[in-house]
């Protein structure tokens, strides 16, 4: 689903961010904004899937602020404005990306409230907020504490994608350690409810259980390294899915991945990663074609194959293959609108081919090839095709495959620090076709944070001048 974000330059309302704003925008200005929000939405699709998700179903106005006089930038929400936020424009859009992230998580916040008390009526106390030098009320601090949380996941998965560099490490340690201390802060405050000390406690949490593996940021010879020593080979077909940020910090992220999948598998190899199309709301006109608009929520891997030039994508409507090198027409072509993913779909094409799968750092729900299986089994109808496509069920895969994984048919070893598994896919298929817990149901879906099977996707908003 397209979303327009409007620019609001004018119009009521706007006072209650509480900064100073800007005039109406000029032509040239509001352009200026359009380019600063596509750069900064193509930083959260590419490398934070789960928050771009969230601002892409409840974001809808952004107000144009004007920096301090010294050049700070600022921003701001609302409570009483939900769906919009307010701020001036940074020069750097990863910068755009995180006010964004971060201010969004303040409408969250307020949204939640109106629904839920946290903490009781306002005090007279006020406690130290590690990132302002004056004390705040409570539920100031509750507010600052939920946001600074999407700044310590946000350069986490910039660190993790090794995009981010120093700065990232720097911005990461510094917010990880703040936002854990200010919830240390409420939990002892005393002003919290029980549905507070819960919400703060699993914050708490949220912040120490998803650390960022540290050393020295990995380079593409170290993941080629890596990638042979698991058994990837020079000629493979190899159908991948990963969540990268297991691997650890690498260096220049994705694109290296990518770069050194292609060295192991060189000219004659072809590496293919599933990137189904964002679901269209019905009765709409996609605002982009179903084969080059990016697919949110699968994976920084994924996505940043899809985006390579040299890419070719197969033309179902919605659960679309993405391949890379000698063979990447004859497995994207021939895709039935009517099949997602079954004999007439890409993964058929693999199966002919002897494709490899590769699962880093994921488990083996997120194992496309099983739904070919799917198709096969006794309790399927007889015609693969769309009436039985939404009857997908990825329930069964992580028995199957752990059962599979038993019979000593699966690689096993480390692309950095992500657990891998390097298997043939017919096989595979060929096993789970056999399993009796492999069964037609409503399909799950994988994590956000991983590029897998059976979940559909957004359109990044097209944004719009007013």
């Amino acid at each position: 689903m397209a979303l327009a974000l409007r620019l609001a330059d004018r119009g009521p309302f706007r006072e209650a961010h509480g900064h100073e704003l800007t005039e109406p925008l000029t032509a040239g200005q509001a352009q200026e904004w359009t380019r600063a929000l596509r750069a900064a939405w193509a930083v959260l699709v590419r490398r934070h899937p789960w928050h771009a998700q969230t601002i892409a179903a409840g974001l809808t106005t952004v107000v144009p602020l004007r920096p301090e006089p010294d050049g700070t930038e600022v921003s701001s929400a609302a409570r009483r404005a939900f769906g919009a936020v307010a701020a001036s424009l940074p020069e750097d859009p990863v910068l755009l990306a995180l006010t964004l992230v971060h201010e969004f998580l303040h409408v969250q916040l307020g949204a939640l409230l109106d629904l839920l008390p946290l903490h009781g009526p306002p005090t007279e106390a006020r406690y130290h907020a590690p990132w302002r030098p004056d004390p705040r009320p409570a539920g100031a601090l509750l507010q600052g504490t939920y946001a600074h949380l999407g700044v310590t996941d946000f350069w986490r998965a910039e660190l993790a994608s090794g995009a981010g560099g120093e700065r990232a490490r720097r911005e990461y340690d510094t917010w990880r350690e703040h936002t854990d201390a200010a919830a240390r802060t409420l939990l002892d405050c005393g002003e919290l409810l029980p549905a507070g000390e819960r919400f703060v406690t699993e914050l708490r949490e949220a912040v120490r259980r998803r650390p960022v593996p540290a050393g020295a940021l990995r380079g593409r010879a170290d993941l080629v390294q890596d990638l042979r020593a698991l058994g990837l080979r020079a000629g493979d077909t190899v159908l991948v899915h990963s969540a990268l940020s297991t691997v650890g910090p690498v260096s220049s992220g994705a694109e290296t991945m990518v770069s050194a999948l292609s060295d192991v598998l060189g000219p004659s190899g072809t590496l293919v990663v599933y990137t189904p199309a964002p679901e269209e709301a019905p009765g709409r006109t996609p605002a982009s074609g179903p084969y080059t608009a990016p697919g949110s929520g699968v994976g920084v891997l994924a996505e940043t194959v899809r985006a390579r030039p040299a890419a070719l994508r197969s033309a179902h409507p919605w659960s679309a293959f993405t391949a890379l090198g000698a063979r990447a027409d004859h497995v994207t072509s021939g895709h039935s609108p009517d099949c997602a993913l079954g004999e007439e779909s890409p993964l058929g094409r693999l199966e002919e081919l002897g494709a490899r799968v590769l699962l880093m750092g994921v488990g083996f729900e997120a194992c496309t090839a099983f739904h070919l299986a799917e198709y096969r089994v006794p309790s399927r109808s007889a015609s693969p095709h769309a009436d039985t496509d939404a009857r997908l069920d990825s329930s069964p895969f992580a028995a199957v495959g752990a059962a599979y994984e038993a019979t000593g048919a699966v690689r096993s070893g480390r692309v950095g620090h992500a657990h891998c598994r390097l298997f043939d896919l017919a096989d595979a298929v060929a096993f789970a076709t056999e399993r009796p817990t492999t069964t037609a149901g409503k399909d799950q879906g994988p994590d956000p944070d991983e590029s897998g099977a059976g979940a559909r996707h957004r359109n990044p908003p097209a944004v719009t001048a007013p």
